[in-house]
């Protein structure tokens, strides 16, 4: 297949994931008095304030799941897209890390396509199925942006699908590396989910005992910033 054709039809596939996301999110004119967008719209409040104080929030005025500890609170963002809150409005930072984050997933699902040489059409229908399911959908509808780390479970599921093919001699970095951006994003529901199937997995394939027990040691360790944080105040 020509290169040309190829980087077209990548081109033209996100390019339609972003106008779709766009279209859902009403170009960033959402209410943000409504549902979980008050809270996360808050969250960044709180976030934009202390960039440009160049302040750590560790105690806040406000009260947030009923405590003012603000670094205790595991599903506020920390990804490194935060910065970007130094020159955007909140508004306009929401719907430039969700477009991130999606660009992430589709970047992961691209290396699925590629490793495993999916056709166009095949790819089309992943394509639409992790990005367009209803779960993910519904959640980001009502702007519970914690469960952003959705977007990493494809490299995730790829480190492990190449780590059963025997070449992946960099699982433990990845892994733990990807495990560890999902705490940054507050997702933390995704990160233990990550790890039951880690456990899981281990179960049924015991020769990768070793190096699986190191990837799970080494996410939680890098996240024990903001695990210890959260046990502490809850």
């Amino acid at each position: 297949q020509p290169k040309f054709l190829q980087l077209s039809f990548v081109g033209v596939l996100f390019g339609f994931g972003l106008y779709v996301w766009l279209f859902l999110l009403n170009y960033g004119h959402i209410s943000y008095t409504a549902y979980d967008w008050r809270l996360f719209f808050a969250y960044d409040s709180v976030l934009k304030d202390a960039i440009l104080q160049f302040k750590i929030p560790y105690h806040i005025s406000h009260e947030f799941h009923e405590t003012h500890r603000y670094l205790g609170i595991p599903e506020t963002n920390f990804f490194p897209d935060i910065l970007l809150l130094s020159f955007l409005s909140i508004r306009e930072y929401i719907v430039a890390h969700i477009l991130i984050t999606f660009a992430i997933g589709f970047w992961g699902c691209l290396l699925i396509r590629r490793h495993f040489n999916l056709s166009y059409f095949v790819f089309v229908i992943l394509f639409l199925l992790f990005n367009f399911n209803g779960f993910i959908v519904s959640h980001v509808a009502v702007g519970i942006l914690s469960w952003q780390g959705y977007y990493l479970l494809p490299l995730l599921v790829l480190n492990v699908l190449t780590l059963i093919e025997g070449k992946n001699s960099n699982f433990v970095r990845n892994s733990s590396l990807i495990l560890f951006s999902m705490i940054l994003l507050g997702s933390l529901h995704v990160f233990v989910i990550s790890l039951i199937f880690l456990v899981l997995f281990i179960f049924f394939n015991l020769r990768f005992f070793k190096i699986i027990s190191q990837a799970i040691f080494w996410s939680i360790s890098f996240s024990l910033f903001r695990l210890i944080p959260a046990a502490v105040t809850f």
